[in-house]
């Protein structure tokens, strides 16, 4: 793979290649929630795989939507296995990530099994709806029938089995590179950026796809995992980190719009900074929160070197780190803010405090007075002579003039 990519317009040049059974994998990131407690989970926890940190698990689920208490059935019909990654439950910026995971064919340097279009249900509820049909074995309402919506994937990843992994001018690799990079991007010219491993795997990849050579005999980036080997966790590793790019930006721009908002009438801002400083607090502790409970918090076990040097490989790809990067950026002026209202605040107790002292000396005063007015002035020069402040005898040096 260290040979320059070419532009490729057409596949005259190859030899007829046989036919070619590969995988195309879909991601589509949603902030809509769906209820897929019914499905089997994707447990890969535990000492015997070594991917995740057990950490991780404490607020993301990943759904096989394809299999009900070990039983597979096809979620849908186009594609042999459909993923569902719940992730950062716990935090206040939760999304989920579907996963469509179909088979592509390619014959005489073309394809023949063509990767179908998405289509997911337009809401929960129809999803609900779907799912309870199949739970009771009716027969489920076509795309014509149902209220459906096309989406466009926002990841792609075609992977394929190989018996090596150099991409040669003229090779089959070279071929399934072209189409797929051209296919992906809509675009002949393949780009993208290779990294790979000895004996295992090689992928080309940028910010939008990936084709992924995995070599024939290679065990996997798990490889106690008793089925796909390489596949579920290059699944999960994709879907949690685009899963985290998507929150990232949604906080950018929210962080962003709550700044611009607040700050459209800067008299309104400071007459209320009690309720102002208490909205930006609690945006800035739950952006904080979610950081370290997601992003921050190390997701690949360090014991697996493998899946680690995958994931930074995909986080640089997908530019996570500059999308954190502009979070950063953006609570500098969210701590100004919230630190510029906590002094007006206390300025404006203070003057307050001072208000008050004044007050209740005047009051004092006052009340003074009025014992005088019905006492008299005897017990109150009485009591300014116990307290010091008068001589003794004040009252009989007077008498005595």
């Amino acid at each position: 793979m260290s040979e320059p990519l070419r532009q490729i317009k057409s596949a005259d040049n190859y030899l007829s290649a046989p036919r070619l059974n590969f995988w195309r994998i879909a991601f589509k990131v949603t902030d809509e929630a769906y209820d897929f407690s019914r499905y089997d989970q994707i447990k890969i926890a535990g000492d015997e795989y070594d991917l995740f940190c057990p950490e991780i698990f404490t607020g993301s689920t990943f759904y096989d939507l394809c299999r009900v208490n070990g039983i597979y059935h096809r979620f849908h019909e186009d594609f042999a296995q459909i993923y569902y990654l719940q992730l950062f439950a716990d935090t206040p910026f939760p999304c989920n990530v579907f996963v469509f995971v179909e088979e592509v064919a390619m014959e005489k340097n073309n394809f023949v099994k063509e990767p179908q279009p998405l289509y997911i249900m337009s809401s929960p509820k129809e999803m609900k709806r779907h799912i309870a049909a199949q739970a009771k074995n009716k027969k489920t309402k076509t795309a014509t029938d149902v209220n459906l919506k096309t989406i466009a994937p926002d990841y792609e990843i075609f992977y394929c089995n190989t018996p090596n992994l150099v991409c040669t001018p003229g090779s089959v690799n070279d071929l399934v590179l072209a189409l797929c990079c051209r296919y992906l991007r809509a675009s002949p010219k393949q780009r993208g950026v290779t990294f790979g491993r000895a004996n295992a795997f090689v992928s080309v990849a940028d910010g939008k796809g990936m084709v992924f050579f995995k070599q024939n005999g290679f065990m996997g980036l798990v490889p106690k995992l008793p089925s796909a080997s390489t596949l579920v966790p290059l699944v999960l590793l994709t879907g949690y980190t685009l899963g985290a790019k998507h929150c990232l930006r949604y906080l950018n721009r929210l962080i962003g719009r709550t700044i611009c908002e607040k700050l459209h009438n800067s008299l309104s801002f400071i007459k209320r900074h009690k309720r102002n400083l208490r909205d930006l607090s609690f945006l800035y502790y739950s952006v904080v929160f979610y950081l370290n409970q997601s992003l921050l918090l190390g997701a690949v076990s360090t014991k697996n070197r493998l899946a680690q040097e995958l994931y930074q490989e995909i986080i640089t790809r997908l530019e996570l780190k500059h999308d954190y990067q502009l979070v950063k950026e953006q609570i500098e002026p969210l701590t100004t803010l919230m630190t510029q209202l906590r002094i007006h605040e206390v300025v404006k107790a203070q003057g307050s405090l001072r208000f008050a002292i004044l007050a209740l000396g005047f009051f004092m005063v006052a009340l003074v007075v009025c014992v005088c007015v019905i006492l008299g002035i005897e017990p109150m020069v009485n009591m300014l002579t116990e307290l010091g402040i008068l001589p003794e005898g004040f009252l009989n040096l007077n008498n005595t003039k």
